[in-house]
């Protein structure tokens, strides 16, 4: 019997250990026991971004002419939940299948006690009846959308409210990308001490994450030509240095480029083979989603640095004092500093709507 224990023991300690310390293959812990960490695969064909704002918060569908979609809920709290999977118009119905979902709770209290991101398989469709026009996209009991790139376009960075609205959504971005990193934000997160993992793009590029010194956490947050949104690309890498207890600072920089999504034909993307033809009630204005919009801005270039100098401050593993400092070089020259608590509460009504 003794003998019994021990054996039993020890193969608890071995998974306790594979766990915490993976192997460079980059598999487990969940939901599977050796499923890869990563296992998106990039959406295929043109796709675009469209938007829809509440009073808790936004929805970002990211549809693409290939049959796949990401829907992500980014909370004005900042947390997450995404779906992702394949879709396809019938008659007036639009069919969302979604395979995997991703979330990332807006947690409080200490580290270890902290769940983080987590994934789970779903195989879940859904079907919603669908109103489409020019820059409008009415999915009944979801949402009514607009394309993202037509409000972008709107904004003047030079009024705070701009300005705001600006970095919400790119932060809204970086929340996203951070929802399919398993554990972050909880005590799981061990399992990236001194262990690199990639993870991919929605729409293309990378990002990985590392923890280095684990006694002294230093953890390091990569992104590579990174896109979840069209249009958005990341670059630079960010580092959070913190105690045990989740205390410290962050600091880095992030290159930020986002090209307008091009115009939306939808009779062309309707009549794809993947999408099932068009939808019986494909409104007579629809095909250019970008309206009126002023030629001369096609997009933004910016730099988002988080310190030095002012770094921003970290307590309890959340963020609590100092500043973004927001350089902007294209469509004009431009700079502003937004304090702490802006992104904090990513609330997309101060963006212009209409």
């Amino acid at each position: 019997m003794r003998l019994r224990q021990k054996f039993w023991a020890g193969v608890g300690a071995l998974v306790a250990g594979l766990s915490l310390f993976p192997s460079a293959c980059n598999l487990g812990p969940y939901p599977d026991f050796l499923e890869p960490l990563d296992k998106l695969s990039p959406l295929e064909g043109q796709a675009t971004t469209w938007v829809s704002v509440d009073d808790d918060g936004a929805y970002y569908l990211v549809l693409s002419d290939g049959g796949n979609f990401m829907l992500s809920r980014v909370g004005r709290n900042t947390s997450v939940l995404a779906l992702v999977g394949s879709y396809q118009f019938v008659g007036s119905s639009l069919e969302l299948m979604s395979v995997d979902e991703y979330s990332l709770p807006k947690e409080t209290g200490g580290i270890s006690s902290r769940a983080g991101a987590q994934r789970r398989t779903i195989n879940q469709t859904k079907t919603y009846r669908v109103e489409l026009g020019e820059n409008r996209l009415n999915i009944e009991g979801l949402a009514e959308f607009q394309q993202l790139s037509t409000m972008m376009r709107r904004i003047d960075v030079r009024e705070e409210e701009g300005g705001e609205c600006l970095m919400r959504i790119v932060q809204s971005h970086i929340r996203t990308s951070q929802s399919r990193i398993p554990r972050f934000g909880g005590s799981g997160t061990a399992m990236y001490i001194n262990n690199q993992v990639d993870f991919a793009g929605v729409i293309a590029g990378s990002f990985s994450i590392v923890i280095k010194k684990p006694t002294s956490p230093e953890t390091v947050i990569d992104y590579d030509d990174f896109s979840d949104f069209p249009g958005f690309r990341f670059n630079g890498p960010y580092t959070t240095f913190v105690n045990l207890v989740g205390t410290g600072y962050l600091e880095g920089a992030s290159e930020v480029e986002i090209q307008f999504d091009p115009e939306v034909d939808w009779d062309e993307l309707l009549n794809a083979d993947s999408m099932g033809g068009s939808p019986d009630n494909l409104s007579s204005d629809s095909g250019n989603g970008m309206g009126g919009a002023p030629p001369e801005n096609d997009g933004y270039k910016l730099t988002m640095s988080y310190g030095p100098p002012n770094n921003l401050e970290i307590e309890k593993a959340d963020v609590a004092g100092g500043d973004y400092r927001i350089t902007v070089t294209q469509p004009i020259e431009y700079s502003f500093i937004l304090d702490w608590p802006v992104l904090e509460d990513l609330d997309l009504r101060v963006c212009p709507l209409e």
